[in-house]
């Protein structure tokens, strides 16, 4: 049996923030995650939906939902500078309503980490806050009407 590692110092977040001024783009690389889980990505629907058996149970029918839609949270520890930066870009966002990005996760562990792509993503509002006797936490939605997963060896 072959052993694999991961390694979470290799899994990146890089936020593409597009400039309609003619600017040029703004990436944000996002740092300082809380220990334990820090990136929780998912679908808003199932791709496919409960199969279906007929009455008299010689076919079945799956459905395809077609909703790529899906949500990205990041817990960042509460003095890492990404929270600044996010915190800014949500700002921009309320301003002018143009804050929309590009997120993408990427996981370079062992031999077939996982790419994920947001497309046309937004922050969903001002992050959820925890606090007590040790230094807390930061966690950030992002929501995307389409999500793509795909394997890093393809």
């Amino acid at each position: 049996m072959a052993t694999k590692t991961y390694d979470p110092a290799r899994v990146n977040v890089i936020i593409n923030v597009a400039s309609d001024s003619g600017a040029e783009n703004k990436s944000i690389v996002v740092s300082g995650y809380a220990a334990d889980s820090f990136i929780d990505l998912t679908y808003t629907a199932e791709q496919f939906g409960a199969a279906r058996v007929s009455a008299d149970r010689k076919t079945m029918t799956r459905t395809h939902s077609g909703n790529d839609s899906g949500a990205l949270s990041l817990v960042l520890m509460d003095d890492s500078e990404t929270n600044d930066q996010l915190l800014d870009l949500l700002k921009s966002d309320k301003d002018d309503l143009k804050g929309l990005c590009a997120v993408s996760v990427r996981d370079n562990s062992g031999d077939k980490g996982l790419f994920s792509e947001m497309v046309d993503a937004y922050l969903a509002g001002e992050p959820q806050m925890g606090a007590g006797a040790e230094a807390g936490s930061y966690t950030w939605t992002f929501y995307s009407p389409s999500v793509t997963v795909n394997s890093l060896s393809r």
